[in-house]
């Protein structure tokens, strides 16, 4: 018998994710969820998109955002990403009429780097102690986790491979 899904917190439909608030860190108020996008092959959550500015539709800009850059305020019933509007008033979104190719495979992995190339992105893992990212060996348990069936779903677990800094 296959073993059943095990979930870290009771799944949550589309429907209500779509048109969820999303505020910052201090409370602002960034926008809102306007689509959820899954991988058909995998059947996860690839990223969301989100809205940010704009006026009755007007200068609006939506954002592809991985979805486990979000934390979920229960209490608040809203995503919380830890982003000010600033960061948001000079990052490249896209137009709300103008979205993206889908189908671009490049385009879906800047979802993850923001679009910078590798020489721009920051030195992941060159404040640890051992001074580099963590190593396969170190964070093998992260991976044969994410391998098993009860990480098989998309759930917003955040797992703690942090290289070489150890677990949160």
């Amino acid at each position: 018998m296959s073993q059943l899904p095990v979930f870290s917190n009771s799944p949550v439909k589309t429907s209500n994710v779509i048109g969820t608030e999303v505020v910052n860190s201090n409370g602002d108020s960034l926008g809102d969820i306007k689509e959820v996008v899954i991988d058909p092959r995998s059947g996860k959550v690839a990223y969301v998109v989100m809205s940010f500015g704009g006026f009755l539709g007007m200068g609006t800009k939506l954002f592809a955002v991985p979805f486990t850059a979000f934390d979920y305020n229960v209490t608040e019933k809203e995503y919380v990403l830890n982003v000010s509007k600033e960061q948001l008033k000079d990052a490249p979104g896209f137009d709300p009429d103008h979205w993206p190719s889908m189908a671009d495979e490049k385009w879906n992995r800047d979802v993850y780097t923001g679009g910078q190339p590798p020489d721009k992105l920051p030195s992941f893992g060159e404040d640890t102690p051992i001074g580099r990212p963590g190593q396969p060996a170190e964070l093998a348990a992260t991976y044969v986790l994410l391998a098993s069936a009860e990480s098989s779903y998309a759930t917003g677990q955040v797992y703690g491979a942090v290289g070489g800094r150890g677990g949160p």
